[in-house]
C-alpha cells in the first residue's frame, strides 16, 4: 500500500507543479477550484469505493433490531 500511496501523491504533486504556473495568471476562483478538485480526487483515491457498503446495507443494519422484535 505504501508504494501506491507514494505514487498517487507523486502524481498529484506532478500535476500541481505542471499546472500551477499556468494558473497564476487566472483569477483566485479558478486556482481555488483547481486545488479543491485535485484534493478531492486525491482523497477519493484512498477510498475502496467498489467494496464500500451502500444504502441497502445501511438500512439493513439500522432496521435489523426492529425486524427481530417484529418477527418474535
Amino acid at each position: 500500500m505504501n508504494w501506491v500511496f507514494y505514487g498517487a501523491t507523486a502524481a498529484v504533486i506532478l500535476i500541481f507543479c505542471r499546472e500551477w504556473p499556468k494558473l497564476k495568471q487566472k483569477p483566485f476562483r479558478d486556482r481555488a477550484t483547481f486545488v479543491a478538485i485535485l484534493l478531492v480526487a486525491w482523497v477519493m483515491f484512498y477510498f475502496d469505493l467498489p467494496h464500500t457498503p451502500g444504502p441497502p446495507q445501511l438500512l439493513h443494519a439500522l432496521y435489523k433490531p426492529l425486524i427481530r422484535l417484529l418477527l418474535e
